[in-house]
């Protein structure tokens, strides 16, 4: 593992780990909300058909 020794490539690395996490974290929560917005369209449909 690289040392966070404050040199330019460790700064590099780190805010490329960081942007990289964000974009992951970003995505985890579309694909929540997503799945979130399917089960209120299918009780939505299960209560207009029942």
């Amino acid at each position: 593992m690289a040392e966070r020794d404050g040199s330019p490539a460790a700064r590099t690395r780190y805010a490329r780990a960081r942007a990289e996490y964000r974009a992951a974290e970003e995505l985890a929560l579309a694909v929540l909300g997503a799945r979130e917005d399917l089960e209120l369209v299918e009780a939505s449909a299960t209560q207009q058909m029942g």
